[in-house]
């Protein structure tokens, strides 16, 4: 491959793949799953899931708290933000908001910021 990389192996991470990121102490992979609006959890040592949680439609962005307790998914086509508890592997809650795209959580996992696609409006162009 190009500049040195290698790919080692792949590993099954769920339907319809979207965003990934890393637990804190590097052990598990979170995924979401766009289409079947889930989050896989893959084992990275072994490159097995071992676990799925359901969330919501068009699951995208997701964003972890620093201390990896919570992920939050940016549900695009329902218009939601949900929270998964990662030790119970439950969505404890989900928060209503326009067309989320994308989001981040603050170094001290106090703050969600979440970005939307604007509001379509109708404009007369002259």
């Amino acid at each position: 491959m190009d500049a040195g990389h290698v790919v080692t192996r792949q590993i099954y991470c769920g339907e319809n793949p979207r965003h990934a990121v890393l637990s804190p102490d590097g052990k598990t992979i979170y995924v979401s799953n766009n289409i079947p609006g889930t989050i896989t959890y893959v084992d990275r040592a072994a490159g097995t899931v071992t676990a799925t949680v359901k969330v919501g439609n068009k699951a995208r962005t997701i964003a972890m708290t620093p201390d990896g307790a919570y992920l939050f998914v940016c549900n695009y086509d329902d218009s939601t933000v949900s929270c998964v508890d990662i030790a119970t592997r439950r969505q404890v809650f989900t928060y209503q908001t326009p067309d989320p795209i994308g989001m981040t959580v603050d170094a001290t996992g106090e703050r969600l910021f979440v970005s939307n696609y604007a509001p379509r409006r109708s404009r007369s162009w002259r």
